[in-house]
């Protein structure tokens, strides 16, 4: 099979990529409706979804970049090229496009989710040296912040 070059992924990913901050706030209760916990998460992905028949496609991306999984739907009719791994993505994903640069709304897109990458990358290596802690107000609130500015580039960009 071809080899992709560093150019061409970058392109690729301006037009079919995806780079999602997810929030996720749970709570759980017992059966007296007192609250046990409220559980608070905040999740990263790289992501590029096509039809199968492109499935060779992300195999060479994914090969190239070294990181991530690739997924059938069910039902057949989509392929998922993803990277969720904080490491993964700030120590690979987001170095390759900051050095391959993207364009237009993708790029700034990029440049939003990038710093919400390394702020969760930073809090993720306290948590494994033990110094772990719940997120700082000030972290949570530039996380938020930037969650609104990427669904804002979002919805500015469809038609």
């Amino acid at each position: 099979m071809k080899n992709l070059n560093d150019n061409y992924i970058a392109g690729f990913v301006d037009g079919e990529g995806c780079f999602a901050l997810n929030y996720r706030a749970d709570r759980r209760y017992d059966g007296d409706g007192n609250k046990l916990y409220e559980y608070h998460y905040w999740k990263t992905e790289f992501a590029i979804v096509l039809h199968p028949s492109d499935a060779a496609l992300l195999h060479l991306i994914k090969d190239k970049l070294g990181v991530g999984n690739i997924s059938f739907k069910r039902a057949g009719d989509q392929v998922r090229y993803s990277v969720q791994n904080t490491t993964e993505l700030n120590n690979t994903i987001v170095p390759f496009f900051e050095k391959n640069s993207l364009f237009g709304t993708k790029a700034r897109d990029f440049q939003l989710w990038s710093q919400a990458v390394r702020l969760l990358y930073i809090h993720r290596q306290e948590k494994k040296t033990g110094r772990s802690r719940p997120l700082d107000k000030s972290v949570e609130k530039k996380l938020c912040e930037l969650k609104a500015n990427i669904d804002h580039i979002k919805r500015k960009g469809k038609v």
